[in-house]
């Protein structure tokens, strides 16, 4: 039990913890409307799209269509998208990977961020 003192006592612990329980409330508050979860989820997927965005113009992908608009599809809701016009053997090959692509850009931008929050503070 002695380890968890030093976090508790840490600067940042309790406002982190109030944040987390912050958005738990959010996040049940809105549960029952699809439409209010996607305004929550709002600014992550604007920031998600626009890596994808990038990274498509990086690799020649020709980004062509944009969108952050929820659709509905079946039984789940899209909360935005991106469709490229050249997608080839060498810019695609990422395509089915989670992490291989788009995606992690943002997260690379996102740990350089942390790193150098951590190291300037």
């Amino acid at each position: 039990m002695e380890y968890l003192r030093s976090y508790l006592f840490h600067a940042g612990f309790i406002p982190s913890v109030a944040l987390a329980l912050i958005f738990v409330a959010l996040l049940r508050a809105v549960r029952n409307s699809m439409w209010r979860v996607a305004l929550l989820a709002l600014p992550g997927t604007i920031a998600h799209e626009l890596a994808h965005f990038v990274v498509g113009l990086l690799l020649l992908a020709r980004p062509r269509g944009f969108s952050v608009w929820p659709r509905a599809q079946g039984h789940t809701w899209r909360l935005g998208s991106v469709s490229f016009g050249n997608i080839g053997l060498l810019n695609g090959a990422f395509q089915d990977i989670k992490l291989g692509g788009r995606s992690l850009l943002l997260y690379a931008a996102l740990g350089g961020f942390l790193w150098w929050a951590y190291t300037h503070t």
